[in-house]
């Protein structure tokens, strides 16, 4: 206390710091001097050391501020008769361990809209128990809307892993759906489902009502289909394998980037009015693709299916599309049918067609049955066709227009088998037979140029060898 004092009086009567420093020397306090001198610097620049007025208050956070969710459990969402817990108020929800199935009840029921519900990594079990019903479900005559389930695992219930039929504008993420009787995720409309994975599920894997998204997920092993969706719907960057139909889609769909193989039946399916691009179907037993009207298919391709690798019905168009080693043909289609700029190799017929079909542009090789068969009102213009088995291209019917096609090293090049038809401008090489057609059709001339040509051209002129300036001429060579 007398060492504060004298502080004090130093304080007092000096102007400066070193005035405080010179009287703590003539005290003979020098030992200390320099850490005083610091002190006291410091109390001048702190300003003011009395507290605030009022009580002492904590500056540690509530544990409502440290988890603001609430937690599934009985307090929180208690059970009804057909549930073990019901989520019955907006909020953002979370499990706090494993939730294990009781018969005759779903797991977690939502029955209200603006839920999250974070699955936190563990799993919603229905431990494959009898009479269970399904491991998450929304109600049914409430209006839940923008609803999102995500991070963790739904399996082994009576019913479906995600019973959300009820649910609109709902987000389902990073979900794993496993081994339910039911469908692995069913939702309801203009829904999205993001980075799920359904396996060995007893129905779909991913069922998605209208204008809903599936994107980058994977369905596998499940008894129906790995995905289906309703109209409108758009499935992306996803991958179906070993289903019994690997992709299912209503009319109006998108599909795009998908990966459909080893399905029982077919790879995809899309329906009328769909956009179907950049996808590969293979070893599915059934088709590659199936493709209903008006439909548009580009830069897919289809490999080593047990059928056809396009199959498609009327007023469809494929382009840029590539169709090998199927067991079927590389492209069979009905009326009205658009081909263009694709390639079949090493099927049955490369392109097997039917009425009013357009074929333009295609490569067509090795195919067992032959490269292209057309029946009436066709026209099949720029083809290369090559070692296609018994026949390049076969005609059976009339009204065709076939022109400028190069036709190549099959048995018969160009075989025509019913008149009225119209043949220019195309070129054979290497057939046994170049040429076949039946009477009572309309061609350019045939020339013969199959003789050794002349002299090798190394200037800047030489004189045809074509032997015809017919510009409709078929051309043997």
């Amino acid at each position: 206390m007398a060492l504060f004092a004298y502080f004090r009086s130093c304080n007092a009567a000096a102007g400066s710091y070193r005035a405080v420093a010179a009287r703590l020397v003539a005290g003979g306090m020098l030992r200390v001097a320099s850490g005083l001198v610091c002190l006291l610097a410091s109390a001048a620049l702190a300003g003011p050391i009395n507290p605030p007025a009022g009580p002492v208050t904590s500056t540690l956070k509530t544990l409502v501020e440290v988890e603001p969710r609430i937690a599934v459990n009985s307090v929180n969402t208690p059970a009804s008769i057909a549930s073990q817990f019901v989520i019955t108020q907006p909020g953002s929800y979370y499990l706090t361990g494993n939730v294990s199935a009781v018969t005759g009840k779903n797991g977690i029921e939502i029955a209200s809209k603006n839920v999250t519900l974070d699955l936190n990594g563990f799993i919603v079990d229905g431990r494959s128990l009898a009479g269970t019903l399904h491991g998450i479900r929304f109600s049914a005559g409430v209006p839940v809307t923008n609803v999102t389930v995500l991070n963790g695992t739904i399996s082994n219930w009576s019913g479906s892993g995600v019973e959300g039929p009820d649910g609109s504008y709902c987000r389902y993420e990073r979900l794993l759906v496993e081994s339910n009787d039911e469908r692995g995720i069913i939702t309801g409309s203009n829904c999205t489902v993001r980075v799920c994975t359904a396996i060995n599920n007893g129905l779909a894997g991913i069922d998605v009502l209208g204008n809903s998204t599936v994107t980058d997920c994977v369905s596998a092993g499940n008894t129906v289909a790995g995905i289906t969706a309703s109209s409108g719907s758009t499935i992306s960057g996803c991958t179906v394998r070993g289903n019994s139909d690997g992709i299912i889609t209503g009319n109006g769909c998108t599909i795009t980037h998908c990966n459909a193989h080893n399905n029982s039946g077919a790879g995809v399916k899309a329906g009328s009015g769909n956009l179907v691009s950049q996808c590969t179907a293979s070893f599915n037993q059934g088709h590659g693709f199936v493709i209903f009207a008006k439909s548009t298919v580009t830069a897919c391709a289809a490999s080593n299916n047990t059928l056809h690798g396009f199959s498609g019905t009327d007023t469809i168009a494929l382009k840029d599309c590539n169709a090998s080693d199927n067991q079927g043909n590389g492209f069979n289609v009905t009326a009205t049918v658009s081909i263009e700029a694709c390639t079949a190799a090493t099927n049955d017929f490369g392109i097997f067609g039917t009425v009013a079909n357009t074929l333009r542009n295609n490569t067509i090789t090795s195919n067992r049955d032959g490269g292209i068969s057309c029946s009436s009102d066709c026209t099949v213009v720029g083809n290369t066709v090559t070692a296609n088995g018994p026949v390049g291209i076969l005609v059976t019917s009339d009204d065709n227009r076939i022109e400028a096609n190069n036709i190549s090293r099959n048995t018969v090049g160009l075989s025509v088998t019913a008149p009225g038809n119209l043949i220019v401008r195309n070129s054979a090489s290497g057939n046994t037979t170049n040429w076949s057609l039946v009477a009572g059709n309309r061609y350019g001339p045939f020339v013969d140029i199959t003789a050794a040509g002349s002299a090798a051209v190394t200037t800047n002129a030489a004189v045809s060898t074509l032997t015809s300036t017919d510009a409709n001429a078929n051309h043997s060579y």
